[in-house]
């Protein structure tokens, strides 16, 4: 648009518009931003167990090697491809760092560790482990978690990581991989494994 005076009037679009409202109407910031009080559970074990098994998780508490392994044969049989990221658990299926990528997806059962718990949310932290493909391309996961290693909430989980710092790559991982986005129908296994367990050491 032309003034008078033949000058360019600027005329403002509806972004610009909406932004100097924003601007106009932005209240004023006194102080700081207050730290939030979150209570501990106060049975955090109990509560984990329990959030585990609310997102569709199993939760059992094996002992020793011989109970381990006999649990091994009896839920997944001997004919599975079992991998495992724990010395003390063997699996029967093997991969390195020069592997086939490809020969991932032939992970039935994968076993792996658990940083720490959130007992709110059924959440496990992982990080440790040789690929990061691992805990979404198997069809069954097993998580090894220490009982002294469950905390209450986020909040705590944050405080966690932010105190020992974060690593490379990690995840919260709750429950098996599950979707009702079609028809509202709950499926299992959609984008990751069908089933997880977690076990309680």
């Amino acid at each position: 648009m032309k003034h008078l005076n033949g000058g360019i009037k600027k005329t403002m679009n509806s972004r610009d518009i909406i932004l100097s409202k924003i601007k106009k109407n932005k209240p004023s910031i006194s102080g700081g931003v207050k730290a939030i009080e979150i209570e501990s559970s106060v049975n955090a074990l109990e509560e984990f167990n329990e959030s585990v098994r609310k997102v569709g998780g199993n939760i059992l508490s094996i002992r020793s090697i011989t109970d381990w392994s006999i649990w091994v044969r009896t839920t997944y049989g001997s004919e599975l491809n079992v991998y495992s990221e724990i010395s003390a658990l063997e699996g029967n299926f093997r991969i390195d760092e020069e592997v086939d990528k490809s020969q991932l997806n032939k992970i039935d059962v994968a076993i792996l560790e658990g940083e720490f718990g959130v007992a709110e949310n059924g959440g496990v932290w992982v990080e440790k482990f040789a690929f990061r493909v691992i805990p979404f391309i198997t069809q069954h996961l097993v998580l090894i978690l220490r009982e002294s290693n469950i905390i209450s909430n986020m909040h705590e989980a944050y405080a966690e990581l932010a105190e020992y710092g974060m690593p490379d790559f990690g995840t919260f991982i709750s429950g098996p991989s599950k979707t009702a986005d079609i028809e509202q129908s709950l499926v299992y296994g959609a984008h990751g494994p069908k089933t997880l367990t977690v076990v309680l050491v």
